[in-house]
C-alpha cells in the first residue's frame, strides 16, 4: 500500500508549497491529507483510483484488491470459520443491493449488521446510523482508538495537517500522544489547487510523527520524533521516507494505524457524513498489508492511486 503511506507522507510537501498561498483550504469540509508529489518538483497530481464500477468517487463496488486467494471462502458454500459465503471474494459495501452479501474473507454477512443483535462476525449491534456513539454502522465498538471515527472542529482545521485543530472522537488516544507522537485525524478531503484527492469516510483516529531534513526544512511543519516513535497495543506502525524537491529536503513520516485480522474489524458500512466532500458515499475500509512488520491494517485502498 505505498499509495496510501504516500498520502500522509506529503502532507508536509504540500504545506511547503502552500506558503505564501492563499489558495489553499483551511475549511473543515475540505481538511485532509495526502496526495502524491512528483519527486523532481511540487507539482501535485493525484487520481482517484477507479473501481470496478467505472465512477472514481461515487459507488464502490468491488475492489480487485480485497480478492482473496483460493479456497473455502467464496466458493458459496457455509465451510467451517465462515460466518456466510455469497459465493464471491469481494465486499459488497454499504450500499449494496445484494441479497445475502458477504465480506470478503467471509467473516461478516452484511445484512446483518444494524438488526440490533450481536451476530457472529459482530463486535456490537445497536441498530442506529450513529458511528460517533459507542457501536459503529460497521458493527464494530467504538472506543474513540485507533481507527475510530473523529472530525476536526474549530478554525485551525488544515486540508495540510491532521494533526491541526481541536480532534474530536480520539479521546481514547489522548494517553498515548507524547513528545514523539501526535494525535491526528485522518479525513476525506478533495483539494483542487493542488489536485488532492484522499478517501476517509467519517475520519480515522490515529498517532503520527513527521520529520525532515536538508535546505528549506524551515517551511515544512513536522510534529513528533520519527527516531523515537513507537506504536501502541492495536497499532501497527507505517514508515515512508521521501526525497522532494530534486533531492533538496527528505520528509519522514511515521503512522501508527489500526491492526485487523478480519474485514468485519474495519468500518466497511461507513457513509461519508455532511460536509465531506463525498457526502453520502460509502466508504471502503478494508483489512490490507500495510504495517512496516508485515501486519494488515484498516485502509481504504482508493488511496492507492
Amino acid at each position: 500500500m505505498k499509495g496510501f503511506k504516500r498520502t500522509i507522507a506529503v502532507l508536509a510537501v504540500l504545506a511547503l508549497a502552500a506558503c505564501g498561498n492563499d489558495g489553499g483550504n483551511d475549511s473543515d469540509t475540505a481538511t485532509d491529507e495526502g496526495a502524491e508529489v512528483a519527486d523532481d518538483g511540487l507539482e501535485v497530481v493525484v487520481e482517484p483510483a477507479e473501481d470496478t464500477a467505472g465512477d472514481p468517487a461515487g459507488d464502490p463496488g468491488t475492489d480487485p484488491e480485497e480478492e482473496i486467494p483460493a479456497g473455502p471462502c467464496g466458493n458459496g458454500t457455509l465451510d467451517s470459520g465462515e460466518v456466510c459465503d455469497d459465493g464471491n471474494s469481494g465486499t459488497e459495501f454499504c450500499d449494496t443491493t445484494s441479497d445475502g452479501a458477504c465480506l470478503s474473507d467471509c467473516s461478516l454477512l452484511n445484512g446483518t449488521c444494524g438488526n440490533t443483535t450481536t451476530d457472529d462476525g459482530e463486535q456490537c449491534d445497536d441498530g442506529n446510523d450513529d458511528s460517533f456513539d459507542g457501536c459503529t454502522t460497521s458493527c464494530t465498538t467504538n472506543d474513540t482508538s485507533f481507527g475510530d471515527p473523529c472530525r476536526c472542529t474549530g478554525g485551525d482545521c488544515s486540508a495540510l495537517d491532521f494533526t491541526a485543530g481541536t480532534i474530536v472522537g480520539c479521546e481514547g488516544l489522548a494517553p498515548f500522544a507524547d513528545s514523539s507522537r501526535t494525535l491526528a485525524c485522518m479525513r476525506s478531503v478533495v483539494d483542487t489547487t493542488y489536485g488532492v484527492t484522499v478517501y476517509g469516510a467519517n475520519g480515522a483516529c490515529m498517532l503520527m510523527a513527521m520529520g525532515c531534513e536538508g535546505i528549506g526544512c524551515g517551511l515544512v511543519p513536522t510534529t513528533g520524533d520519527v527516531d523515537t516513535i513507537t506504536c501502541p497495543a492495536g497499532s501497527a506502525l507505517s514508515t515512508d521516507v521521501r526525497t522532494e524537491l530534486g533531492g533538496v529536503i527528505t520528509i519522514t513520516t511515521k503512522t501508527c494505524h489500526q491492526t485487523c485480522d478480519t474485514q468485519a474489524g474495519c468500518r466497511w458500512n461507513e457513509t461519508e457524513p455532511s460536509g465531506s466532500p463525498f457526502e453520502g458515499d460509502c466508504g471502503q475500509w478494508t483489512c490490507l498489508p500495510g504495517g512496516d512488520g508485515g501486519e494488515t491494517i484498516c485502509l481504504d485502498p482508493r488511496n492507492d492511486g
